[in-house]
């Protein structure tokens, strides 16, 4: 029989990521029943936020600012 390359992989812990994981175990479990999901719900709300990750984004900054909005300093000569 022939080893996959996850059952050969040899897992390494710290005492540190033993007791994280732990935990977090008992805080999942002590947080109580999870509750019925609705799936196709799920899938659905996925769906859309692929769709508007997708979608160009406008921008939030006009091209060009009005005059005298956002450019910094004035651009007149100054006399002197």
């Amino acid at each position: 029989m022939t080893r996959t390359k996850t059952e050969s992989a040899e897992l390494r812990f710290t005492k540190e990521d033993i007791k994280r994981l732990r935990r977090l175990w008992d805080e999942g479990k002590a947080s109580g029943l999870a509750g019925p999901v609705d799936f196709a719900e799920v899938r659905r709300a996925v769906r859309r936020r692929l769709e508007m990750e997708k979608k160009p984004q406008r921008r939030k900054v006009p091209l060009r600012a009005k005059r005298g909005e956002g450019r910094g300093p004035s651009r007149k000569r100054r006399e002197g």
